[in-house]
Formats: C-alpha cells, structure tokens, sequence
C-alpha cells in the first residue's frame, strides 16, 4: 500500500462520504499525512490516527515513538478540519507497553485514542486465554478507557464488557 494509493483511495472513500451526507470520518490506516491531503482537498472533517503496531518488537516500538511523535509534530499545521489521534492498532500486536505509552502520549497532548477492540472472537478468545479477561476487561485494566477512546469493530462484547465501556464513557 503506497502513499499513492491512500491519497487517491481516501479521496474516493471521501467521495462517498459527502454522497450519505457524512462530514467527519476517523482514519485508522497508513500513510497519514494523505488521507490528511485528501480530506482536506475533498472538504471533509477528519481524525486521523497515527498508528502503533509494534508486534512485542522493542525496536519498532522505539522507531514507531519517534515516528509518532514527528507525526504529531506535523499534524499541528493542519487545517481547523483535521485532528490528530493516536491508534493501537489492537491488543494482539501492539505490546502492552506500547499500548500504555501510546495512551500517555495521547492523554498528555489531550488527543484520542483510537483502538480495534473486541473485533473477532479469536481475539477474545486469545485474550481470555493469555490474560484470563475480556480486552474490554484487560484495556480498563490497565487504565486505557475512557471518554477520550475511540473503540472501533467492538462485536464482540459480553453483558459486562457494555457495562465497562459505559462506565468508561
């Protein structure tokens, strides 16, 4: 996936948001600074997220917080349509001390979270085994919820993982 196709993917992905009237999107995906090129080209409102996916590599995790935060750096030239977000990408293949440094990152510059979470049951069921708890139970352990997360594909849930994530706003 090149910077090229993400340019002329968001500007198509922009396309038919302003069809169904929607005017911000959150982007969860590579080569920010053209999905920002593109929305801002195409008119629309965006938050999009710098992505963390270290896959329990200390050595990517220390090249993805300096890639982090450059791009965060960037970001703040950007348009009044643009916000800039922080994404784990999920619990799976982000260590945990990514996962809480990324939080922290986010939390001290007062910007989002944005997370897969709960997205298949071999997710769950993984977590369940490595962690004896839900994600929705192993995030809020770690104190990651909250009304500044993002949680996206969350389908799979039980009665008490909702509960959590209404307690957590």
């Amino acid at each position: 996936i090149t910077e090229e196709y993400v340019y002329h993917a968001t500007k198509v992905a922009c396309l038919e948001m302003i069809k169904t009237g929607t005017t911000t999107f959150n982007d969860h995906y590579w080569h920010m600074p053209m999905a920002y090129k593109a929305a801002s080209e195409m008119g629309l409102r965006s938050v999009l997220a710098y992505v963390v996916c270290d896959r329990n590599d200390p050595a990517e995790s220390e090249r993805q917080k300096l890639q982090c935060a450059r791009m965060y750096e960037m970001s703040r030239s950007w348009n009044e349509t643009a916000s800039f977000a922080v994404a784990v990408h999920a619990i799976y293949s982000v260590s945990e001390q990514m996962i809480l440094w990324a939080a922290d990152f986010a939390r001290s510059r007062g910007v989002k979270i944005h997370i897969h979470l709960s997205e298949t049951r071999k997710e769950v069921d993984d977590c369940m085994r490595e962690h004896g708890m839900s994600p929705v139970e192993y995030l809020d352990s770690l104190g990651i919820l909250g009304p500044d997360v993002i949680a996206a594909h969350t389908l799979w849930v039980s009665d008490k993982d909702v509960e959590i994530l209404g307690r957590r706003g």
